[in-house]
Order: structure tokens, then sequence, then C-alpha cells
């Protein structure tokens, strides 16, 4: 089993003396080595920085006392001087990360959850996921699905701090970014329509942006370029998968070979949507266009010239509005569907 050492920040040359070889390097920030031992620095650069938003108000729970994962819930702040006491629907928001970094309180997750709860009038649900190698897939998908029942299990309805607002929980969708979309798509499969078993909790939806997929057959944008700033195949490839599988396994490429099929489940409505720039526009482009040739229902949005990371990084800009109108109109179209 892979041991996590405790080692200085990545501008130290304390972890070069290890006999071990380099596999993976992650930004200088997670370095992989053939023996097993994993260097995770403690100090990450984030690029953006945290961003405040005096319309949402947030707290953290713990939701899983056995990982010691916890989670964090937006709402919008009330005006007392408006009479309107709608419902609110609930987005989970699941980062992106390549299943190897992020938490709910680095500034990209933290800045896209405000500007979705304030963009879309919904409270947001932002869980963290055990990360990867310590905890490989289906480590974050098995997360994802404890933090939906503990919404169903918790006394939800009665935490004092939610009391000012109401909550509509038979509106819940959910929202991946990047790996949390990969997340995202296994939670609708598992679940099914209707999401029977979380009952009176319902999911009536999942938004997936540029979800995070692979192959052993590159796409020919992969194979023209690689890498991007935010994002690199081989973070599937050494670090995320199961031990022993390559990025054909099922939770890696939902149409692989030994993927099982999904045709003929029956699963609530998707929307897709990418950067037109991504090195994942084309696998992103053939998974929603296989998840509509197997009779399922999907809104499929490419965003012209944009990268990887075009929301998360830039969330709180006017850019990003078309993006939470997006999301805004597909929640409104499908909070009243009929299973």
């Amino acid at each position: 089993m892979a041991k996590l050492e405790e080692l200085k920040p990545p501008s130290s040359n304390s972890d070069s003396s290890s006999s071990a070889e380099l596999i993976e390097n992650c930004f200088g920030y997670l370095k992989l080595y053939s023996d097993g031992t994993i260097f995770r620095s403690a100090e990450i650069k984030h690029k953006s920085t945290i961003q405040e938003n005096p319309s949402v108000i947030w707290n953290d729970f713990l939701f899983d006392p056995l990982h010691n994962l916890n989670l964090r819930i937006y709402k919008p702040k009330k005006d007392p001087k408006s009479p309107n006491h709608k419902q609110l629907p609930i987005l989970f928001y699941f980062h992106a990360g390549g299943f190897c970094f992020g938490e709910r309180f680095y500034p990209n997750p933290h800045n896209s959850s405000l500007s979705l709860c304030s963009g879309l009038q919904s409270v947001v649900i932002s869980p963290d996921y055990r990360l990867a190698p310590e905890s490989r897939l289906p480590a974050a998908i098995e997360d994802g699905f404890t933090a939906i029942k503990w919404l169903r299990d918790s006394d939800f309805q009665t935490l004092t701090w939610l009391s000012d607002v109401e909550i509509d929980f038979d509106r819940v969708f959910v929202f991946g970014d990047s790996s949390g979309g990969n997340i995202a798509h296994h939670l609708a499969v598992r679940l099914g329509r209707g999401s029977p078993e979380l009952k009176p909790i319902r999911v009536r939806g999942y938004i997936l942006l540029s979800p995070f997929f692979g192959g052993v057959l590159r796409t020919k944008r992969e194979e023209e370029k690689p890498y991007e700033n935010f994002w690199s195949q081989e973070i599937y490839d050494q670090l995320s998968i199961p031990h022993g599988a390559n990025v054909d396994h099922p939770l890696v490429n939902p149409f692989g070979a030994s993927s099982p099929s999904i045709e003929g489940l029956r699963l609530d409505p998707f929307l897709v949507m990418v950067g037109g720039d991504e090195v994942m526009r084309d696998r992103v482009e053939d998974y929603a266009m296989k998840m509509k040739a197997s009779n399922h229902q999907v809104q499929y949005v490419e965003f012209e010239g944009k990268q990887h990371g075009f929301f998360t990084s830039y969330s709180y800009l006017e850019e990003s509005k078309n993006l939470i109108q997006l999301v805004k109109d597909f929640i409104s179209k499908n909070s009243s569907s009929i299973i």
C-alpha cells in the first residue's frame, strides 16, 4: 500500500534523495515513486484568489466521519424586504482536480460554488472526496454517493443554520466539474431515473462540465495537444485508475471494451458542456453523442475558444454568466418531469 510522507514543498530538494524511480510528477506538488512512496506538498500556490459574495453565506459540515470528509453548504442570503418564499433547489457541486487535487475551500471550487449559489438561487453543497493516488478510483465515486446519502439521512431539514430558507428536496441536481463530471456520470448510472433509493430526496438531472474520461485509443485532439495548464492525460495513466488497470477501465472510459452497456437504462437528463479549445473536447463530444445513441436525454454545449477550467478559474467574471444561465434553464426545464 502506498505510504504518505510529510515532506517539504516542491521548492525544496528534500525528496530527491529517494533511490526509487520517479514515475509521475504533477506540477511539482504531487510525486509518485516506483516503490509506492507518495510526496504530496502541503503548500499549493493557487492562481485564483478567494472571492467574496455578500449575497451568499456558507458553512461546513462533517458528512463522513470514517474518512473525515467534510462538505460546504452555500445558501443565498435572505432579503428581509422580499416577500418571496420560493423553495430553493439543491445543487451538488463535485470539484475538479484530476481526482488528485482539490478541496472544498480551494479558491476555484469555493468561487464556483458562490457563483452558482448566487446565480441559480439554489442551495449548493460542495463535498470533499478522497484523493488519488492515496485513494484510487472508485474511492471518489463512493464518497460522492456517501455525500448524497448524507442529505437523505441527516436531519437536514431541522438544521438551525438552514432554518431561514425553504428547500425543495424533490429538486436535487448534480453538477460535476472535470473529475467531478466523471463522478456525476457514475452517480447517474448508479441511482437511475428518479433516484428511488434516495427517497424522499430526488435527483432530477446531471450537469457535466468537461467530464474527465479517458481511453486507450487517443482522440485526435489528445494526440495533437496532450497537455494544458490544468490537465494531463498521465494523471489517469499513473495516478487515478485502480491498480493493474488501464485507461479503458469502466470507471475511466464509460464506453470502453469492458464497460457494461448503459443502453436500456432509465437515466435522468444530462447537460454536457466543454470548452472548444480543450484537450478533452473530442472525448467529451464523443461521450455526449454515445449517450444520445443509447437513448438518453443529453444537451451538449460547446464554448468556443475556451480551455479546461474556463469556468472554475473565472466563475465570478461576466463571461461565466452564460454557463450559469444554461444550468439555470436546465434546472427549470427538468424540475417538474414525471418518471
